[in-house]
């Protein structure tokens, strides 16, 4: 009895001594597969937008995607614009977002002054004082269109303003 009990002992033994190494293989195996999922989906899903990938965009694109923030200038008439109108939001638009930080700003200040429109002689003047005080020798090639919708009388001297 104690022979077949040993046999027995010595085959319960290789039996778990295979099963083990049979798991070790799977466990391998499987650990293999988890890694390679694991890196498919890395690849596959899309990597989240930093606010550093916005704010590093060329200027160009920065202008094209600022300039739809804010509706044509075809369809404002400074002439009827009042205190909230939908003409002060847009400037009032394009000077926060050359505030957003300073990537945006060169764009933003474009946008900002490409059009601009005066509905009194004293934003004439602010205008011409910023221009002539800023030290920014571009700011002048930047307008594109000016529009006045004031009344400037003719004897009106600018060092009166």
């Amino acid at each position: 009895m104690d022979q077949d009990g040993s046999v027995e002992q010595q085959h319960d033994s290789c039996f778990w001594k295979e099963e083990r190494d049979r798991l070790l293989v799977e466990n391998a195996q499987l650990k293999f597969l988890v890694q390679r999922l694991q890196n498919d989906i890395v690849k596959s899903t899309p990597r989240p937008r930093t606010p550093s990938d916005f704010a590093n965009l060329p200027n160009e694109i920065s202008l094209l995607i600022f300039d739809r923030t804010v509706a044509p200038l075809f369809l404002f008439s400074p002439a009827y614009s009042v205190r909230g109108s939908a003409q002060l939001q847009c400037v009032e638009t394009k000077r926060c977002l050359s505030l957003v930080c300073r990537s945006w700003y060169q764009a933003a200040t474009e946008l900002l002054y490409r059009d601009v429109s005066f509905r009194s002689i004293g934003q004439i003047a602010a205008f011409l004082d910023t221009l002539q005080t800023t030290g920014k020798a571009d700011l002048p090639s930047l307008v594109r269109s000016i529009t006045v919708t004031c009344y400037v009388p003719r004897d009106v001297r600018r060092d009166r303003w």
